[in-house]
């Protein structure tokens, strides 16, 4: 009974990417990796969590507002002690939903940009602009909720301190949820 079920709701997707939808959820994402600045080995593991909340003012095209949280542990090989920073952002976005709004996979694209602030031992109150171009596939798991993964370009750049600038290849899985407006 469990299969049917599952099959009946796979089958019965009707996604609510129209005109008057809200759309709640958001992406995380979870990194980690070495690299080697100055003939040292560094390890840093990063957490994003970005919120989102968007209205669709027209079929398929949500804008909202984006918040940002990155929270970075980086540890020098060889050393007793970690540092760690916290960076908060707000920003808008844009994202556009390519195929029928009724298909149970739907490909979407998404630009954001957003203003963060980075607090911590290394970059204390540096400022730090960072734009994403993503895409992929959303997946309605029924008429309200739909499961995220994309994949695109991070460009970013410190405003307040050295002005140093970063790109980088992002992944991301997220969970929305639609809901009607209130009539």
């Amino acid at each position: 009974s469990i299969t049917l079920l599952s099959l009946f709701l796979f089958f019965s997707t009707d996604a609510q990417i129209t005109k008057g939808f809200w759309m709640f959820g958001g992406n995380g994402s979870l990194r980690s990796g070495t690299f080697q600045p100055a003939g040292r080995t560094v390890k840093i593991t990063q957490i994003d969590i970005q919120p989102r909340v968007g209205f669709f003012a027209v079929d398929k095209l949500a804008t909202g507002i984006l918040l940002n949280y990155n929270l970075s542990k980086i540890k020098e090989v060889g050393v007793q002690s970690s540092t760690s920073t916290s960076t908060y952002g707000i920003g808008p976005f844009v994202r556009y939903y390519f195929m029928q709004k009724e298909r149970q996979v739907n490909i979407l694209s998404e630009v954001n940009l957003i203003y963060s602030r980075q607090t911590g031992a290394f970059n204390t109150n540096t400022g730090l602009i960072q734009s994403d171009i993503l895409t992929g596939p959303a997946i309605f798991l029924n008429t309200s909720v739909a499961v995220e993964l994309l994949a695109g370009y991070r460009y970013s750049k410190e405003t307040i301190s050295n002005g140093s600038t970063g790109n980088q290849f992002v992944v991301q899985i997220g969970l929305q949820v639609y809901l009607e407006k209130a009539k």
